[in-house]
């Protein structure tokens, strides 16, 4: 799920700090009331989707070891061609490395202790 606004910079200089501030809180609850939502509706889907006959099976194995290879040669090659996004990349992947590390530990854990409780 993603959310984005995107502004000029030379723009966003330019307005009072309180519009600024405005609109980070503006963007900020937005986002929380997005991520309410999704959490809200998604057990009462998927509860219908069990309801009406549908078994759900997480992709095997092998298929999530292809999409992340075939995710990974094609994050390579747009980077050997774009430096922006070479850079972009560069720092969302150090982000990513981190916060998997610490999902790894914190909500994996908890996810996989819940499970158990059934």
């Amino acid at each position: 799920m993603q959310q984005s606004a995107y502004v000029n910079a030379r723009k966003w200089a330019e307005l009072p700090r309180e519009y600024q501030a405005a609109f980070r809180s503006a963007c900020a609850d937005a986002h929380t009331e997005l991520l309410a939502r999704y959490d809200a509706r998604n057990p009462a889907a998927l509860q219908q989707l069990v309801a009406s006959g549908v078994r759900l099976r997480p992709f095997p194995k092998g298929v999530m070891e292809k999409a992340y290879k075939t995710a990974m040669a094609v994050y390579a090659d747009i980077s050997a061609i774009n430096p922006d996004f070479a850079r972009i990349y560069s720092d969302y992947k150090k982000f990513m490395d981190a916060q998997n590390a610490w999902f790894r530990i914190a909500d994996s854990s908890y996810t996989r202790f819940m499970e158990s409780r059934r």
